[in-house]
């Protein structure tokens, strides 16, 4: 049976459900309607380097060693750089295309996350953004398909999406309705050149096993995802959602009767209202000892941005609005960078400290209080609501690159290692952040047509990568 994977990163299937919905998407709905809708369990962390690395290899963190972006052995040290990236060099004999191509399946793959440098496949391979330092021969097999790339314009970098995110930081802080529309038409471009190549590619050639990863959602999503009002959520999201559309369009229209496929994600995303800042907490513990804040005024930092708005505003007047976004979106770059942790904390002589949002973990220096820390911060409630701030606290036992303790939030709260002056460990998001959603454990399982598939319902996205190939030797 040929197989096709299409993967949409951080999708939660409840809220893709509402989306199709309000939009009246008819081929993702179609998707719905005569598919197999499940919602399966990410790993922890629920970050999307780790699990698209299990979703592909089906294997756990702890078994393939991915836990962040970074190097998490080199974090744990206080040492970061943004070129520290990841390689996919010693896990690429585990994915499933290249059992796939093991079992003499044509392959095709584009836009898949974090599998950089592309090794040989059977059939072609395309690196996403997603950990790629740059578009280039090394992100593709076989090289001579670079031409076709280069040609088509897909050329972001890990380095580029990080300007886009800092880019919507300071559109949505500042900009006007119009510019937030057209920054996510950009993005969505993006997104539709990758599904062009993939279209082309697909239609050169017959494969047995086609992948297809969009990852815009995720960091869209993080700026605009509010459950409580999804309307607005979809008009503000519409030209991203309306390519998806189309992405479903063509792909269900070219399912022969041998064919299934799967819609993936590999974690969900929701709203938040609160942030547990997790080095807070550990400076309150007196494990960990700052060099500097972030933050020293909730109020002043509240005050700080109206004024800003307030001046964006008046250098309209003056064309002068780029410079001044061009050094928030500079500010706000650096701060989302694990630098920024590692800078503003004393490394050598604190016990205990979180120095990235992906890897929801804490590192510790010393052993024997990681207990008693899991088992404080299992039972720690938001006073403010009655309720409690994790879903889970985990840990891995057997890999030096995990981080001792990794947090899994309740939704509606998220964690963040900015050090704040004073003695808060819970704040609003509103006030600390321009985020307003973050990842949750709810991932998206759907198999299509309902009656091409046989088989049983993953209960984590790391059963995906069995289900793909038990499929594909039908």
């Amino acid at each position: 049976m040929k197989v096709m994977v299409f993967g949409i990163d951080g999708m939660s299937p409840d809220v893709l459900k509402k989306v199709i919905d309000y939009l009246e998407l008819p081929h993702l709905r179609k998707i719905i309607k005569d598919g197999i809708v499940a919602s399966t369990e990410t790993v922890f962390p629920p970050s999307s380097a780790p699990a698209w690395t299990s979703l592909f290899t089906g294997t756990t963190p702890e078994a393939h060693g991915v836990f962040d972006f970074f190097d998490t052995f080199l974090l744990r040290k206080g040492i970061f750089s943004i070129d520290r990236t990841l390689s996919s060099v010693n896990l690429w004999n585990k994915t499933v295309w290249a059992k796939a191509s093991l079992l003499k399946k044509r392959v095709l793959c584009v836009g898949v996350p974090v599998f950089y440098p592309a090794h040989k496949v059977n059939g072609i391979y395309i690196a996403g953004e997603l950990l790629t330092p740059q578009i280039d021969r090394k992100a593709v097999y076989p090289v001579d398909v670079y031409k076709l790339v280069k040609d088509f314009g897909y050329e972001k970098s890990f380095n580029e999406m990080h300007d886009a995110i800092a880019r919507i930081s300071t559109t949505k802080l500042y900009g006007t309705r119009y510019e937030i529309f057209s920054l996510i038409e950009d993005i969505t471009n993006n997104e539709k050149i990758k599904f062009d190549i993939f279209r082309t590619l697909f239609e050169q050639n017959e494969y047995d096993l086609s992948i297809f990863v969009t990852t815009a959602y995720d960091y869209i999503s993080h700026y605009f995802l509010d459950e409580s009002n999804i309307g607005q959520t979809a008009k503000v999201m519409k030209p991203y959602f309306n390519a998806l559309d189309n992405f479903a369009k063509y792909i269900i229209s070219n399912l022969d009767d041998d064919s299934i496929l799967f819609v993936v994600s590999d974690h969900g995303m929701h709203t938040i209202y609160r942030v547990f800042l997790i080095n807070n907490w550990l400076r309150m513990k007196k494990l960990l000892i700052p060099r500097e804040y972030h933050i020293k005024n909730l109020n002043i930092t509240h005050f700080q941005k109206k004024a800003l708005h307030i001046l964006v505003k008046f250098s309209r007047y003056l064309h002068l609005d780029n410079v001044l976004r061009k050094y928030v979106e500079s500010k706000i770059k650096n701060m989302g960078r694990a630098k920024s942790f590692v800078d503003a904390i004393d490394i050598e002589n604190s016990l205990g400290y979180c120095l990235s949002y992906s890897s929801y973990g804490i590192f510790l220096k010393q052993k024997k209080i990681k207990q008693r820390l899991m088992t404080e911060l299992k039972s720690l409630k938001d006073d403010n609501y009655n309720n409690k701030i994790f879903n889970n606290v985990w840990s891995y036992t057997s890999s030096e690159k995990a981080p001792d303790i990794i947090l899994m939030p309740n939704k509606g709260y998220t964690i963040s290692p900015l050090l704040l002056k004073g003695e808060n460990i819970l704040v609003d998001s509103n006030k600390i952040s321009v985020k307003v959603a973050d990842h949750t454990v709810d991932a998206t399982f759907i198999a299509y047509p309902r009656d091409q598939y046989s088989g049983y319902l993953p209960k984590n996205i790391t059963d995906i990568h069995d289900i793909i190939l038990e499929n594909l030797q039908k």
